[in-house]
């Protein structure tokens, strides 16, 4: 079931959401939107090297900009990728989640895991957010850039 209140969008449901490793799985962008998800499985998304309005390198599986409400409720968000495409440097941010600056972040239930990024493989976290995480999973996201080797992180947050 979808529904959309103003501003506000709910999914809930068992649905098996894929980026087939080729594209993000949701891209929310406008401030002020409140997004809720339930009970999905949202799988393989990967950002895009290629120059588009989407193609940023932040969030793999699910990018929330700037002042948003994400609420996620017995999810899986596992096997995403966040990537530049570059070898000389790389700014890619949550392979599984990116959280812009100034939003608001609800985490219950679910798991985040097998994701890949070079900060905040599982999630990242901007400045100003304010995040309520609970009764969660993370495990095996992986840490990398083109010129290291692999270590491992869960989630990460940068700011005050």
């Amino acid at each position: 079931m979808i529904q959309t209140f103003f501003n506000i969008l709910c999914i809930c449901l068992p649905w098996q959401i894929g980026g087939q490793k080729t594209y993000r799985c949701f891209y929310i962008h406008n401030a002020g939107t409140e997004l809720t998800l339930t009970g999905l499985t949202i799988t393989n998304g990967k950002t895009s090297i290629y120059s588009d309005a989407y193609s940023s390198s932040q969030g793999g599986a699910i990018y929330a900009g700037s002042s948003i409400t994400l609420s996620i409720f017995n999810c899986i968000i596992s096997s995403s990728m966040a990537i530049t495409g570059s070898c000389n440097a790389d700014t890619s941010y949550g392979g599984g989640l990116f959280m812009g600056s100034n939003g608001n972040f609800h985490l219950q239930s679910s798991s985040i895991s097998s994701n890949r990024a070079y900060q905040g493989s599982g999630v990242y976290l901007s400045s100003g957010t304010e995040a309520l995480i609970e009764d969660c999973t993370f495990g095996s996201n992986t840490y990398y850039n083109y010129r290291t080797s692999c270590s491992t992180s869960y989630y990460q947050s940068y700011g005050d």
